[in-house]
């Protein structure tokens, strides 16, 4: 169960993270494009990024790689 939520929460901060990124890259202020007016879009999409990245890890820590042995009988 808490692997679900891991990756719906990982999922879910990589979308806000795109979407605010896009929010940030086509700011406009009086009709004109001004990056840095929506800075904080810039920082909401970085901390959402690094939690899309610690959700992976900790996903990918939970499920090490462990080589299970094929028995072959005759």
């Amino acid at each position: 169960m808490r692997d679900i939520i891991i990756i719906l929460a990982g999922l879910a901060a990589l979308v806000i993270a795109v979407w605010q990124l896009l929010v940030f890259v086509g700011y406009k202020t009086n009709g004109l494009p001004d990056m840095w007016a929506g800075v904080n879009h810039l920082y909401i999409s970085i901390v959402c990024f690094v939690v899309a990245v610690t959700c992976v890890v900790v996903y990918f820590i939970r499920h090490p790689r462990v080589e299970e042995e094929i028995h072959v009988t005759k």
